[in-house]
């Protein structure tokens, strides 16, 4: 310790020598001057320059961008499609995504998709195909050597794709869950709600520019319409073609022309379908229970393309509007407000369609309406009182200074061109359009304002929660809620086989028999069940009384109290303590199918005279030392099942179902049949549905047609305790 001390000491003492020391050979030393730099005026810092791709016309049709960099030993070949879902036949909506979907899964004949994907891993390489709504795009990412190889695998799957049936399946099923999920966010369900809003329907038919799959969409797609469709809209005739990278232009340019030297141009792409927007001030509303924000979205159309002389002044007061966080939407309505927790707004104009004024903003359900007119309002002050001069030079700045990034890199540079080409618009449209910025006057900028926003001609939708302030919102405009249930996909009719048919009856008439008579099961009007519901770790006891056929009334010991449900055929009712909550229609009419659908509520529908159905034998099943006999029924309250009944006890052993909006099989086992009366039914049910709260349901007791009051199936002031357990 002395020692470091010591050296410490030292040193301190040592740095005022040091320090004198440089000082003189300071004085002494030859320093040159700083360098002058010239002051480089804003408008030079803003000229735009960047390096501009070969353009190539080949005899196909097929247009080609060459951009050379060798800054890395990277190729990235880009290419947009004359192609989009606008094109899809109404019946057939979401074809075109399914169709580069497969393309892409798939593969080819000589890639198949395994196999293309095992190709592309091992190469660190990429390949996209992709559909949009007016253009699609395929292309791939690799490097340098490696070029060939995969710029020939994409080549294969774009000329010869496929189609793998296991593939399309595949698509159509994930596509299938993205319908049945789509409600599930907000946003989602805002902009797609608001594009139908604006872009309209005539006679029932949904315009192509806001059109969605529905479950019947899907439904129409076959293996052979997507081969029809690949065959009429891919080839070279629709493509632009973009390649930037490390490569030779005189060499990429030989293997361009040799891989679609044979390749025809194919028929040119048709029109798109004409944009006929509404224009008159709507409030639109749409109810999602539990969302304790709502999401609004305000808008109209702008009669006006990017090639208008007025794009660049109207784009600029976008910017004053919303184009930060020191714009006046943000300023006013969440900072000084506290009315949002976002919000913003802008002019979405586009190349070769009337554009969308729009802004849009996310608020506690309570404080909606004050958002809707804080929004409106600083609209209203755009148009009227137009921009301040220092409000125009910042938005100006802004602009001009966050173009840069749309050319900083060479694939961003190659995807601005084939836009340009897509769209008909000269290549120096963007230099043009920096130009307009730069010149745009105050008078400019307020007069697109006044000219192009409309606040008295708003669309404006809110997705929230709860009964609206209708009056209060009437006066922006007519007031409709909307009903965003998502059709249900209708089932193949059954192919009726008398044969078949005959036999179903046969064995349904000896299931019958077995689990205690078609006239007992005919006779119930009303049944109490007693049940302990498995529910996770936990174990609750129920009490379950059915008016037959429709009426429900659940009450359960729960771990945090009681919990009564009661449910009917036009909705319903849940309480939890003094706390009341309605149950929609839908809803309730999924838990009344999922209650019929026990061996006790099968084979009470399949007794009754006053519901028909439909039946066909299956192939009979074996499992293990187990033979079933198997039927497919139809009914208006099982809706399609199959039944598997035990071959030697006749009792219903298993039941297999979907979900409205799932085509998984999801099935239910009964297990451990007991004599009730003169019922034999399962006293164990087992699910194996994902989603259902209970996957396991133990029978305590049974009593049939108890008298049941209509009270107890009334809207409940609270809830109510299960009653004393039934004794055998």
């Amino acid at each position: 310790m002395g020692s470091i001390a010591a050296r410490r000491a030292l040193a301190l003492a040592a740095l005022p020598l040091l320090l004198l020391c440089a000082v003189r050979a300071a004085e002494h030393a030859d320093v040159a001057p700083f360098k002058a730099w010239p002051e480089v005026k804003p408008e030079e810092q803003r000229k735009f320059q960047f390096q501009q791709p070969e353009r190539i016309a080949l005899a196909n049709g097929m247009v080609v961008f060459l951009l050379e960099n060798h800054e890395l030993p990277l190729i990235d070949c880009s290419m947009t499609i004359r192609f989009g879902s606008v094109q899809d036949p109404d019946a057939q909506a979401g074809r075109a995504a399914i169709l580069a979907e497969v393309m892409r899964s798939g593969g080819s004949a000589e890639f198949p998709g395994d196999k293309l994907d095992e190709a592309l891993e091992s190469k660190a390489a990429s390949l996209w195909i992709n559909a949009g709504l007016d253009s699609g795009s395929a292309g791939c990412a690799c490097l340098k050597e490696d070029f060939d190889q995969i710029f020939g695998i994409l080549m294969s799957v774009l000329r010869v794709p496929a189609f793998p049936q296991e593939k399309i399946d595949l698509a159509l099923m994930q596509a299938r869950t993205r319908v049945a999920k789509r409600n599930d966010s907000p946003a989602a369900v805002a902009n797609r709600e608001f594009a139908k809003a604006l872009y309209g329907s005539k006679e029932g038919r949904v315009s192509p520019w806001a059109r969605y799959p529905e479950f019947a969409t899907l439904g129409a797609i076959a293996r052979q319409d997507l081969i029809d469709c690949h065959k009429a809209s891919i080839h070279p005739g629709r493509f632009i073609l973009s390649v930037t990278g490390d490569f030779d232009k005189a060499r990429m340019r030989e293997k361009i022309d040799k891989a679609f030297a044979a390749w025809p141009a194919g028929e040119k792409a048709p029109e798109n379908p004409r944009v006929d927007m509404k224009r008159e001030a709507r409030i639109y509303y749409v109810d999602r229970p539990a969302l304790n924000q709502s999401t609004i979205l305000f808008g109209h159309p702008l009669d006006l393309r990017r090639d208008h002389p007025d794009f660049p002044a109207l784009m600029l007061a976008s910017e004053v509007l919303s184009g930060g966080m020191s714009a006046r939407l943000f300023t006013e309505v969440r900072t000084k407000k506290g009315l949002a927790y976002s919000v913003w707004g802008a002019a979405q104009v586009n190349f070769d369609r009337p554009g969308l004024f729009t802004c849009s903003c996310t608020t506690r359900n309570e404080q909606a309406l004050e958002a809707v007119e804080a929004v409106r309002a600083e609209v209203v002050r755009l148009k009227e009182e137009g921009v301040r001069p220092k409000e125009l030079e910042s938005a100006r700045e802004s602009v001009l200074n966050s173009f840069v990034f749309n050319y900083d890199t060479p694939e961003k540079i190659a995807a601005r061109v084939r836009t340009y080409e897509y769209y008909g618009y000269p290549l120096d449209f963007d230099g043009k359009y920096i130009e307009a910025l730069s010149a745009a006057t105050l008078e400019d900028v307020n007069r697109a304002a006044k000219k192009y926003l409309e606040p008295g001609k708003l669309t404006i939708l809110e997705v929230g929660n709860g009964a609206p302030p209708v009056k209060e919102f009437e006066k922006y405009g007519k007031f409709e809620i909307l009903d965003v249930s998502i059709p249900v996909a209708p089932a193949k009719p059954m192919v009726l086989d008398p044969e078949r048919e005959a036999r179903g009856k046969k064995w349904l008439e000896e299931a019958l028999t077995a689990a205690g008579g078609v006239n007992a099961f005919a006779a119930i009007v009303g049944i109490r069940s007693d049940l302990l519901m498995h529910v996770g770790p936990l174990k609750l006891t129920t009490v379950m009384r059915v008016a037959v056929p429709d009426r429900v009334r659940a009450d359960v010991a729960g771990p945090f109290g009681a919990v009564t449900q009661i449910l009917g055929k036009e909705g319903g009712w849940q309480a939890s303590g003094s706390w009341v909550k309605e149950i929609k229609r839908e809803e309730a009419a999924k838990n009344l199918r999922a209650i019929t659908q026990t061996d006790l509520g099968v084979l009470r529908v399949l007794a009754s005279a006053k519901e028909g159905y439909n039946v066909q034998a299956l192939d009979p099943v074996r499992d293990g030392e187990r033979l079933f006999q198997a039927v497919m029924v139809e009914s208006a309250s099982l809706g399609r099942v199959k039944l598997y009944f035990d071959g030697s006890t006749k009792l219903l052993a298993k039941l297999r179902y979907t979900l409205e909006n799932d085509p998984k099989e999801y099935e239910k086992v009964f297990l451990e049949h007991k004599t009730y009366g003169p019922f034999t039914l399962a006293r164990r049910i087992e699910d194996n549905d994902p989603k259902a709260r209970a996957k396991t349901v133990e029978m305590l007791g049974l009593q049939v047609n108890p008298k049941l009051d209509d009270a107890l199936f009334e809207k409940p002031e609270r809830a109510t305790p299960p009653p004393e357990p039934l004794r055998e």
